[in-house]
């Protein structure tokens, strides 16, 4: 209800209009009107003419013409100025999807150790390994990679990059590969992003830079890759001359051994799957031969044994080994190797049971502080055994060439190393003894005016 002065505007005739508005003014709600004053009418028709010329300006120009509006545009502006993401987007690289059956499959055939050996592949997965390898001349048969930016950083840091960086890199053969595809053939929890597959290298025998006599390492039985690994590790910082690996280790290029050596295998001579009875042929003449056993629980007995025996007379240990020693000569025979050389083979180590009487066979027994390497000329020797410790065709070897048992002191009731940590400190011992025969021929040379 309006009440009386509405009734009575709406007799007089008044206009709808008007009566809404005296109905607000009688309710005590005023209505404020804004009205344009002559200035802004005049600035919104400027303002209208301005955008109808802009607009006829807009139409169709004559071919070759260029608007006054066109020409005044501000240049385009580079969302990403950063150098480094331009240069990366130089690299030239193939999409796995549109890549050759042979890359397609390539990381899965990888998995299985018969194709790596017939190929002679192996798989290098994180950007530290795979910088590694190329570093140190290995081909890369294809690299696999998520993000450009994991690429670039093969050659320098972003900061760094330069155009001959990403000119060496489209060299590689590179395909780019969705993360899915890339953590489905990790062998990692998280897949790093970057997978590499390469050549396994030949190493020159010139791999290391000491002038000491050369130390050789004798793996038997090793077949945690990941112990592997870490060995490899250590005998490349101690400066090992060569490792040799036992038929029966594991592969020493599968993906885990590869990520456990950080780099080793690059600077090592690995030679895989030796027999004993050939060892010798790969071992200096004139070297010691020692023998470190770390799986020591089971023998725990035996051991204190050996070392009861020490106090024995020498010719009565001499006599002991001579009892279970048979005549060599008859056994050595020469045949020809894969490269078509000359090798002597000892049939004595196919014999299981002329090979079980080495079990318990007496050896003399040192601390690994005390190996007498003062007059070794020709290196040393040092034969570790694996998980399950060594075999009696290892301990055969070092029992006819005069070996030594090496052992670590242990404390807290402990009873065994790990065959890394155990390996580090008789590889550093020796190589410490080994490096002070250098320096003192070098000492006297020098004193002698030689």
């Amino acid at each position: 209800m309006l009440g009386a002065p509405g009734c009575l505007l709406r007799v007089l005739g008044c206009g709808e209009r008007a009566w809404v508005r005296s109905s607000r003014v009688v309710a005590r709600r005023p209505v404020r009107v804004h009205l344009k004053g002559p200035q802004q009418e005049a600035q919104q028709v400027i303002r209208e003419y301005e955008d109808m010329q802009a607009a006829a300006s807009r139409k169709v120009m004559i071919p070759g013409q260029k608007s006054k509006h066109s020409e005044q545009a501000p240049p385009a502006v580079d969302p990403d100025p950063n150098p480094d993401k331009l240069l990366r987007n130089r690299i030239h690289f193939k999409l796995l999807s549109g890549a050759g059956s042979y890359e397609r499959k390539l990381l899965e055939n990888m998995k299985h150790p018969k194709y790596r050996s017939e190929h002679q592949l192996f798989v290098a997965e994180g950007h530290r390994i795979i910088r590694e390898a190329l570093e140190h001349g290995a081909t890369p048969a294809a690299l696999y990679f998520t993000r450009l930016g994991l690429v670039a950083a093969l050659k320098a840091p972003p900061s760094e990059l330069k155009l001959e960086h990403v000119i060496a890199l489209n060299d590689l053969p590179l395909f780019k590969a969705p993360y899915k595809t890339l953590q489905m053939w990790s062998s990692v929890t998280t897949s790093p992003g970057i997978v590499g597959v390469f050549k396994i290298p030949t190493i020159e025998p010139t791999t290391t830079t000491t002038i000491s006599p050369p130390l050789t390492l004798v793996l038997d039985e090793l077949r945690e890759p990941g112990n592997l690994g870490g060995v490899l590790r250590t005998a490349a910082a101690v400066g090992v001359h060569q490792v040799l690996l036992m038929k029966g280790c594991c592969d020493p290029w599968d993906v885990k051994v590869v990520r456990a050596g950080c780099g080793a295998h690059f600077r090592l001579r690995i030679h895989t799957k030796l027999t004993w009875d050939s060892i010798m042929n790969c071992v200096p003449e004139s070297a010691k031969i020692f023998l470190a056993d770390v799986h020591r629980g089971e023998d725990a007995e035996d051991m204190l044994g050996v070392a009861g025996e020490e106090e024995e007379d020498g010719a009565a240990i001499k006599q002991r080994k001579i009892n279970i020693r048979r005549d060599s000569s008859e056994d050595n025979v020469y045949e020809l190797d894969i490269e078509g050389n000359k090798v002597m083979v000892d049939n004595s180590y196919s014999d299981p049971e002329h090979l079980e009487l080495y079990k318990n066979v007496p050896l003399r027994t040192v601390r690994y502080d005390q190996l007498g390497l003062g007059g070794s000329d020709g290196g040393a020797v040092l034969v570790v055994g694996g998980e399950v410790g060594v075999s009696n065709a290892a301990k055969k070897f070092v029992s006819d060439n005069c070996g030594t048992k090496v052992t670590v002191p242990l404390a807290n009731g402990m009873d065994s190393l790990n065959v890394g940590v155990a390996s580090g400190v008789v590889l550093y011992e020796m190589q410490k003894q080994l490096h002070n025969i250098t320096s003192k021929k070098l000492q006297e040379k020098y004193e002698s005016g030689g």
